[in-house]
């Protein structure tokens, strides 16, 4: 019964994946940025160990979201799989990264990278892949102390309580200057 529309499913997806690997090939930046998010779905595909990796993938994925409301989480997840998933990451890409749409961010407590989509053509305009791998390393490099499993808990508090503990925002920073 379902056949037809199973293969049809199939090979859109196909097409999907094969057109988010020619991008990937002939953009270094956007095979980097690609790569986390695979690298976080297959660990929430086989319920693996978080890596730094993954870590960095599920901040992208907050960030694509907060962009532009589009959930990649279930990109492979067992529980809500969706096979848009590539056709979702291929438009993500093409209109923030090459086409008419943009991204900007805003620092909330302790400097902590949040983005937003954009088309005030007055503000800036943000398309570079690497602004988002930046923001979310570095998200994750201040996450990563205050929190109990990555270093010792009294150190985590005393982090966590410290005003001059904060994200350090230099890289992204120095990306803007390129832009």
């Amino acid at each position: 019964m379902f056949e037809t529309i199973t293969k049809k499913s199939h090979e859109y997806l196909d097409k999907q994946i094969q057109h988010l690997e020619d991008t990937c090939n002939q953009y270094p930046d956007i095979k980097e940025f690609v790569s986390y998010l695979i690298e976080y779905s297959d660990r929430m595909a086989y319920c693996s160990n978080e890596t730094p990796n993954t870590e960095i993938g599920r901040e992208l994925i907050q960030f694509i979201w907060q962009i532009s409301n589009v959930n990649l989480s279930n990109m492979a997840n067992q529980f809500h799989f969706s096979s848009q998933w590539a056709a979702e990451l291929n438009s993500f890409i093409g209109n923030f990264f090459h086409d008419d749409a943009a991204f900007d961010f805003t620092q909330g407590h302790r400097g902590v990278f949040e983005f937003k989509g954009t088309n005030d053509d007055n503000g800036r305009w943000l398309q570079n892949p690497r602004i988002l791998i930046e923001a979310a390393k570095a998200n994750r490099a201040y996450y990563d102390l205050v929190d109990p499993r990555k270093v010792e808990k009294t150190q985590a508090r005393e982090n966590m309580f410290n005003p001059d503990v904060k994200v350090d925002a230099s890289k992204v920073f120095s990306l803007l200057e390129t832009v």
